[in-house]
């Protein structure tokens, strides 16, 4: 029985290094399909990346729009957060070309995000389960763009980071790292809620105000991200609210999540199979993964399967899933990236379950990696 647990010191390495090349040549065979050459740089770029470009080489910059947006609005690169473009910044400085590098910078992420993942959630379930969960945390359906130009594969590092401090008892570290994973997207701020309440639930506090208080500095510390983000902004551009002035002709608005719903049901179903409906197939598919995992923890609880670590995993993944699903113009195939940690939740389906979940995931991670090099998303 032993056998059907890995060994530390044979497997840490191994399990994620094998999911990470294995989902690479998944997107290498997609580039392929396209006649991309996946090992030019260039070939990871796409328009938002010259934004992330712009402000590690120039800095922030606001500016009236030409005359073919809507009157009044506003341009710039004031729409994108700060920390990976700071990391570019850095390299850059030391006279490294800027887009191999921003290429290395995302990869030595990603991989380092499957490492992590691996270390923090799976190395101890049995094998089966664990391989099934690197799996899938490798082969997710965002696993281009965490290899790409953008700042999503050090945000969910920096995420899963958090979480893992939070479950090892180092909620204040965990913090930092959320306030870094939220000055590197904006979807990251959302950790903020989900560390008040955990720090304050695991605070050692004799009150209930002593608990309150250490659950509001953890998720003011998270906070702290989105404020120097604006303090940046502000000292480059005069604008604190440069970064929503850049962001409203965009029309990003709060919608129920059902309309949402539907709305990528018509996308999926309603028009031809292609490359441009594949990104509602994977918004679909992830909300279906997340209500999977949902129903199958609380099965193990009702039946004293399931922990707290589950827990705290599964409350950060319902939040940075539900509330991006109540905004319109929202491209999911990207903040879902940030759902890394329900890897642990996809190992503990049963197992048939899990695989057929990882085998979707890694078919959708395959056709958005096509519609990638095909230039059909920004």
């Amino acid at each position: 029985m032993s056998s059907a647990r890995p060994s530390p010191s044979r497997f840490d390495l191994t399990a994620p290094t094998v999911a990470f090349i294995a989902a690479s040549g998944l997107l290498w065979i997609a580039a392929a399909t396209h006649h991309t050459d996946f090992w030019q740089p260039g070939s990871w770029a796409r328009a938002d990346s010259g934004q992330y470009l712009a402000v590690a080489t120039h800095g922030y910059h606001l500016f009236r729009c030409p005359p073919a947006y809507p009157p009044h609005s506003w341009c710039g690169d004031s729409g994108w957060f700060p920390a990976y473009p700071g990391v570019l910044a850095a390299l850059f400085a030391l006279g490294l070309p800027h887009i191999g590098t921003a290429v290395l910078v995302s990869w030595l992420f990603a991989f380092a995000t499957v490492l992590l993942v691996w270390h923090a959630f799976l190395r101890s379930l049995p094998r089966p389960l664990a391989w099934t969960g690197v799996s899938f945390v490798a082969l997710a359906p965002s696993a281009v763009y965490m290899r790409a130009i953008f700042p999503l594969s050090m945000t969910v590092f920096f995420v899963v980071l958090a979480l893992a401090l939070l479950t090892a008892g180092r909620p204040w570290w965990a913090s930092l790292a959320g306030a870094v994973a939220a000055a590197g997207y904006p979807t990251a701020v959302l950790l903020a809620p989900v560390l008040a309440i955990w720090v304050a639930w695991r605070s050692r506090a004799r009150s209930s105000i002593g608990r309150l208080v250490h659950g509001a500095i953890g998720g003011a510390i998270v906070l702290c991200g989105v404020v120097v983000t604006f303090a940046i902004m502000r000292a480059q551009t005069g604008s604190w609210t440069a970064f929503f002035k850049t962001q409203t002709k965009y029309h990003h608005g709060f919608h129920s999540p059902l309309s949402i719903v539907h709305s990528n049901l018509h996308r999926a179903f309603g028009g031809p199979l292609d490359l441009l409906a594949v990104p509602a197939f994977e918004a679909l598919f992830m909300s279906v993964v997340v209500l999977l995992v949902l129903a199958f923890y609380l099965l193990r609880r009702r039946g004293g399967g399931s922990g707290r670590v589950e827990l705290v995993v599964l409350s950060a993944v319902i939040v940075l899933w539900l509330v991006p699903r109540t905004q319109s113009n929202e491209d999911f195939f990207r903040t879902d990236a940030l759902l890394a940690p329900i890897a642990l939740l996809v190992a503990r389906l049963p197992r048939q379950l899990g695989i057929a979940v990882v085998a979707g995931a890694g078919a959708l991670a395959f056709f958005l990696g096509a519609g990638f090099f095909a230039g059909r998303y920004v």
